[in-house]
């Protein structure tokens, strides 16, 4: 399992604080755990919305994959090389680790 600490050593306020509205917007509408909210679909779609994203919290693309090979490495021992191939998938991997520990925080199912 994942480190909490290594999780809230990582994720910006403003990070933090957009994720635990979408939480909140999530669980009104009836969604209760931390796969329907952030693994059967996408938080974010498309290259550009991603990367206009990541500028927006002021986190470049090079640290964003930093984060997401650390807790790939630390959960599966392994990375995933597919990380790479798109704005897309780095940001909405980054969002999935960071929706954990904040489902954590608001005990919401993880599974």
């Amino acid at each position: 399992m994942l480190s909490v600490l290594t999780i809230k050593m990582n994720m910006k306020s403003s990070i933090s604080k957009e994720l635990g509205v979408y939480i909140d917007e999530c669980l009104e509408d009836g969604l209760k755990s931390h796969n329907e909210m952030f693994n059967e679909g996408l938080y974010l779609y498309g290259n550009q919305q991603c990367l206009d994203w990541l500028n927006h919290h002021n986190l470049d693309v090079l640290s964003a994959i930093s984060i997401c090979r650390e807790y790939q490495m630390e959960q599966f021992g392994q990375l995933d090389y597919d990380l790479f191939e798109s704005y897309e998938v780095i940001v909405n991997q980054l969002v999935y680790w960071y929706g954990i520990e904040l489902c954590n925080e608001s005990e919401v199912e993880i599974d």
